[in-house]
């Protein structure tokens, strides 16, 4: 049962993340569109995929912004603790960062 319980939440996972990254890769991205790289800009975009990690009882929040366009996040309720967060982390939430700002190198997650 447990087995069963776990691979089925996996499934849920994946479903989850190829919409979001269908949604997200038909987007075309064109230079006058890009945003500037900010904590505001940044919450606004997680805004967009922050009901699919609550629906799991999970959250994010963007924390800071490095000078090397390294963007810090933290996972939070469920997303902590979940053995997935990583796919969590880079399926879902760096991809969608990445794809409104370019100028994004990497997405890190802080306790």
């Amino acid at each position: 049962m447990v087995i069963s319980y776990t691979y089925n939440h996996f499934l849920i996972h994946i479903i989850k993340y190829s919409f979001l990254l269908n949604l997200f890769m038909s987007k075309e991205i064109h230079l006058e569109n890009i945003k500037e790289l900010n904590l505001e800009n940044i919450e606004d975009v997680l805004s967009r995929i922050r009901p699919y990690l609550q629906i799991d009882g999970g959250d994010v929040e963007a924390v800071s912004i490095d000078n090397d366009s390294i963007v810090k996040v933290r996972l939070l309720g469920s997303c902590n603790s979940c053995p997935l967060n990583l796919m969590t982390l880079r399926a879902g939430i760096e991809r969608t960062l990445m794809l409104e700002f370019p100028q994004i190198i990497r997405i890190e997650s802080v306790n």
